[in-house]
């Protein structure tokens, strides 16, 4: 990945953030830590950036995408659609702009403590 992914902090916090995006679709949003964890912890410290910061910024992202936001098979999203009564699809439909306004701001402050 730092192959991709060059060593400006920007570049990097977008980047872990894609792919815990793409770690997290698969419903579940925790099997997606350990690889953002670890490829924080490579990249970021070989660039001298905050490690935690880099980190938690994924694991959030993670947590975001498959744990019951943006995933509609997710086990959190059904629970939630069922209990309100509506098809999980339109609730992932209706919690998407909300959820990437907040990752984003979020994705901000991280570039910004970075």
């Amino acid at each position: 990945m730092a192959h991709h992914i060059d060593g400006n902090p920007i570049t990097i916090v977008v980047g872990i953030v894609i792919i815990a995006l793409l770690a997290g679709m698969d419903g579940s949003g925790f099997s997606g830590l350990p690889l953002v964890g670890a490829l924080s912890a490579g990249i970021g410290g070989a660039a001298g950036l905050d490690v935690a910061v880099l980190a938690s910024i994924g694991q959030v992202a993670t947590i975001f995408a498959g744990g019951g936001t943006l995933a509609a098979w997710a086990f959190g999203v059904a629970a939630d659609a069922g209990i309100a009564g509506v098809k999980p699809a339109d609730l992932v439909r209706q919690n998407f702009i909300p959820v990437m306004a907040g990752l984003f701001v979020a994705t901000i402050i991280a570039i910004l403590l970075i």
